[in-house]
């Protein structure tokens, strides 16, 4: 089939987590934990070949997290800007999700000696909720 669309990447996102801590219980059901993002070595980068040209570093950034009562998944929620290096644009970067509680996504989100980096599509379950980038509409990347 000529003309049919495609899916092809996008972005890259690597993110350094600082160790995480709980707040405890909250309004809503579980306990809600924090885990702040490191700004150094962590970035959101244009894929080669896509068109639009981002090469951006985080500037702040956490995973606020719930555990579901099973103990099985977490349920997540990302709340994060960056800053384009190139063009100076301000990004918010936001995304929400289930993560299966295997064992590479728990050694990362409990801080482990043992993490490491995980595989594409390793760590996170999307529930209907795919990540959202804004920027300012005289942004000079789009």
């Amino acid at each position: 089939m000529s003309g049919f669309p495609k899916l092809i990447p996008a972005f890259t996102t690597h993110i350094v987590l600082d160790p995480p801590f709980s707040v405890g219980s909250v309004s809503k059901s579980g306990p809600l934990t924090v885990v702040p993002f490191i700004s150094e070595n962590s970035f959101l980068r244009s894929e080669p070949g896509y068109p639009v040209k981002v090469d951006a570093t985080f500037v702040h950034g956490s995973d606020f997290i719930r555990g579901d009562p099973s103990g099985k998944h977490v349920r997540l929620d990302v709340n994060s800007v960056l800053k384009d290096s190139k063009s100076g644009a301000i990004i918010s970067y936001k995304y929400s999700g289930i993560i299966e509680m295997k064992p590479g996504p728990t050694a990362v989100l409990t801080g482990s000696k043992d993490a490491k980096t995980t595989e594409f599509g390793d760590v996170r379950k999307y529930s209907g909720t795919l990540p959202s980038l804004s920027v300012s509409e005289l942004s000079p990347l789009f």
